[in-house]
């Protein structure tokens, strides 16, 4: 039902410019193809082809990210996460201004437990594939996704600028909401403080997910439950546009 939706919108989107018409109309011709055969997966990968050429016509006409119910919602980039119900704080980031790595950031979570000096958080970043690598892209990535993505985890372990002697200690292949990811863990400092942390890089078609945890190694039995909450909530599946979103009667 969710891929019936998804295919109505692109096919309206698609209607308003001729000259993606070739590209748009394969791809949702074959995710049809693919979904009446019950073959999920590859009508997935076929709907991300199309999402991702009409994605310059629809950039900036989604709703701005919103944080409901504990809940950072983006509807540009169908992301979700949510906060622990006690002790954190979750906060949208600007997009404006520079970013590590060369990624957009999304929101940030943070310990806010009181009377307590915490180190301890979560930053979210996406990073669009394509536009970094043009033509490169296919070579650069497809065919060999998650050897990509352990090679990035290692990279955005040392993005975090107030953190030094980053030393990568393990990786884990993961799989969140079907698409391929990686768990990067890594040892730093921040000054004279041995932090424990690790990043989570996720692959949905042209587009890399990236989470970076970071806390203070001493308080690792306190906080690693609530990362592990953290990461379960990571949801990358369509995102429902609101009737009434923040933009509109702009």
């Amino acid at each position: 039902m969710k891929i019936r939706v998804a295919m109505l919108v692109l096919a309206a989107c698609f209607a308003a410019c001729a000259a993606l018409a070739d590209e748009v109309s394969d791809a949702l011709a074959k995710a049809s193809d693919l979904y009446k055969a019950k073959k999920y997966v590859e009508a997935k990968a076929e709907m991300e082809k199309a999402l991702t050429a009409i994605a310059p016509l629809a950039h900036g006409q989604y709703p701005k990210p919103e944080v409901k119910g504990g809940t950072y919602v983006n509807y540009e980039f169908s992301f979700r996460i949510t906060r622990p119900e006690k002790d954190w704080e979750l906060a949208i980031v600007s997009p404006t201004g520079s970013a590590a790595g060369g990624t957009t950031p999304f929101c940030q979570l943070t310990y806010s437990k009181a009377d307590v000096k915490s180190d301890e958080a979560v930053i979210c970043y996406v990073r669009d594939l394509k536009a970094l690598y043009g033509a490169k892209y296919d070579t650069a990535v497809k065919g060999h996704e998650k050897e990509f993505l352990k090679i990035a985890g290692q990279k955005m372990a040392t993005s975090v600028a107030q953190l030094s002697d980053q030393k990568v200690t393990g990786q884990t292949e993961l799989t969140i909401g079907g698409n391929p990811a990686v768990r990067t863990d890594y040892s730093a400092k921040k000054g004279d403080r041995a932090m424990k942390c690790f990043t989570v890089d996720v692959l949905r078609g042209a587009l890399m997910f990236t989470s970076i945890f970071v806390e203070a190694e001493s308080r690792d039995k306190e906080i690693a439950p609530a990362f592990k909450q953290i990461v379960d909530s990571i949801d990358l599946s369509p995102v429902a546009i609101p009737e009434k979103g923040p933009e509109k009667g702009k």
